[in-house]
This record gives C-alpha cells, sequence and structure tokens, in this order.
C-alpha cells in the first residue's frame, strides 16, 4: 500500500543509523507501507530507498491511500 501525505508528519530512524534520529517527511511525499514496526504503535514505510518507522495514527490521519497504476 502508498500513502501520499496531505501534511507533513514525523519519522523515526533506525537505530542503527547515527546521528539525529527523527525526521520530518513533507506533505505530497509518497511513503510505501511495509508492515508492522518492532516500536509499539510504530509502522515501517519507505520514502525516498529510506527505511523508516512513523505512528500508524499519524500515517492515517495525514495520509490518503493511492492507487498505482499497474505497468
Amino acid at each position: 500500500m502508498v500513502y501520499q501525505l496531505r501534511e507533513s508528519i514525523m519519522a523515526v530512524k533506525p537505530r542503527e543509523e547515527t546521528g539525529v534520529r527523527i525526521v520530518t517527511i513533507p506533505h505530497g511525499s509518497l511513503l510505501k507501507l511495509k508492515g508492522k514496526s518492532d516500536e509499539p504503535g510504530l509502522v515501517d514505510v519507505v520514502w525516498q530507498e529510506r527505511q523508516l518507522a512513523v505512528f500508524l495514527q499519524d500515517l492515517e490521519s495525514r495520509g490518503a491511500l493511492v492507487q498505482l497504476a499497474q505497468a
């Protein structure tokens, strides 16, 4: 499933990455839902080829499910 954000949301980088772990994903971005995260209340997504975790509630309330054309 792919969501397009209507509003910006915060995301968390994986623990393995160093530096700042919180990033802002801007409105208009496309996020591919990968599944449940190891962290409670979060789901794993892919944004710009980066795996991140976001709150499911944020994704559902600030994003819209989109249909992608099949090739």
